[in-house]
């Protein structure tokens, strides 16, 4: 039987699954942007961009976010990540980067207001 994680020692998927199972408790879908390197025989294949985000959030009444999620200690961004968030919210997309699900809800009640009001 898995242990539940305690709130200090996050990982990664830990964060991504309450965030999701969140998202879509209120009719959000995540989708995944899978970004990386595969090695086929002596050849790499690099498929996305290199600091892409991780994740879009789409739902049908409300503007689409990116998001990265990163464990609760130590998760940093990217230099490449922190291009994109840049490039991203210039073009008026607002990014998510929690560390925990009490982050993120914080985050999002504040999206949803900001949202809502345009």
């Amino acid at each position: 039987m898995k242990s539940v994680p305690k709130p200090g020692n996050l990982l990664e998927r830990d964060v991504v699954k309450q965030v999701c199972d969140f998202l879509e408790m209120k009719g959000w879908t995540p989708i995944r942007l899978h970004t990386g390197t595969t090695r086929i025989k002596n050849a790499y294949i690099r498929h996305g961009k290199k600091g892409r985000l991780d994740w879009v959030m789409v739902h049908p009444e409300y503007p689409a976010f990116y998001c990265e999620m990163k464990r609760n200690k130590g998760g940093q961004l990217s230099d490449e990540q922190i291009e994109s968030i840049t490039l991203l919210e210039r073009q008026g997309y607002e990014v998510a980067v929690p560390k925990s699900i009490e982050e993120f809800q914080f985050w999002f009640a504040g999206f949803i207001q900001r949202k809502w009001k345009e």
